[in-house]
């Protein structure tokens, strides 16, 4: 799997903000797409440049300025966001435009997440994805793989970029909206760049299973973790922690027990758990595991059933 830094190296970052960045640029694929798309072609067109990354790890105002006009609000575009960044800022590129729509004058036909050029006159046309979907094995036994709130599903998500998005650039309206971008340029070189996580049966489990899941019950009884619930903006990378926000299993359960009684009027979200533990060396709480906690009516909808809504084709290597 496509992976140039380790959860370790991304821990030593001291802002959250630059593991993010870290995280989303050169941390490990939810999944590599299958050629011609691959992201595995990512590691000579966008080489790790560790000392770009410490100096915003340094110095994070010019990220944080660059992300305070842009619609953060969700961690989907949160994560564009950053490689925009990465884009307009790396010395590497020359020229990047974002999110430009293609039209047929009376219905937008899509859009291209990032076109961009660098020093070398290579252009790039490339769709990001940033998506945390959990396993299920529906009624019919099919593996499908559901995002948390059930409005998301990875088949129907691959299925889009692969048959739609990607190839609207190699549509005349895909080419009239890249010329003013590009102009006259070298063949425009197309990545599918995914990222997120994939959450096995081990690691989610039901509200009401919070007794019984066999990881959750062997890391609470250890005195050396402490937990965690992470808000949706804390997510997308490894976290680290003070100890003043951190709670015993005892007290974490407790807080778990009460977001979703007192939510019962309308749909609870789902919650991400992190358990950590202490890093002597860097002298602080560093994220162990995480767990996804569901509302106990978890799948809902027609995406948790196959016969409801078929699969599209999909072969992700997860």
């Amino acid at each position: 799997m496509y992976n140039h830094l380790s959860k370790q190296q991304v821990l030593g970052l001291k802002h959250q903000v630059a593991r993010d960045l870290a995280w989303s640029l050169w941390g490990p694929a939810l999944f590599l797409h299958p050629n011609p798309y691959s992201e595995i072609r990512q590691e000579h067109c966008f080489p790790l440049d560790r000392s770009w990354l410490t100096e915003i790890d340094q110095d994070p105002r010019k990220l944080l300025a660059y992300l305070k006009v842009k619609n953060t609000y969700l961690l989907g575009t949160y994560f564009e966001a950053l490689w925009q960044f990465y884009f307009s800022h790396h010395p590497s590129f020359n020229h990047c435009v974002c999110n430009l729509q293609v039209s047929d004058m009376q219905r937008t036909l899509g859009e291209f997440d990032v076109l961009v050029s660098d020093h070398h006159g290579q252009s790039f046309h490339i769709e990001l994805a940033c998506k945390f979907y959990l396993a299920w094995q529906d009624s019919q036994n099919t593996r499908l793989w559901i995002g948390p709130n059930c409005a998301d599903r990875l088949d129907i998500k691959f299925h889009k970029t692969n048959s739609h998005q990607l190839p609207l650039l190699k549509t005349d309206l895909g080419k009239q909206a890249c010329e003013p971008a590009f102009g006259p340029s070298e063949p425009i070189q197309q990545l599918a760049i995914w990222r997120g996580n994939a959450f096995y049966p081990s690691h989610w489990l039901r509200a009401n299973e919070l007794e019984y899941n066999q990881l959750l019950q062997e890391l609470g009884s250890r005195a050396n973790i402490l937990w965690f619930i992470a808000p949706k903006q804390l997510w997308l990378s490894p976290v680290t922690q003070d100890k003043k926000h951190l709670k015993s299993f005892s007290q974490i359960k407790q807080d778990i027990a009460e977001h979703f009684q007192h939510r019962q009027t309308k749909k609870p979200s789902t919650l991400m758990l992190i358990s950590l533990k202490y890093d002597k060396d860097n002298q602080q709480w560093q994220q162990h595991e995480a767990l996804l906690i569901t509302p106990n009516n978890w799948p809902y909808g027609k995406l948790a059933e196959s016969a409801l809504t078929p699969l599209r084709p999909c072969r992700p290597p997860l």
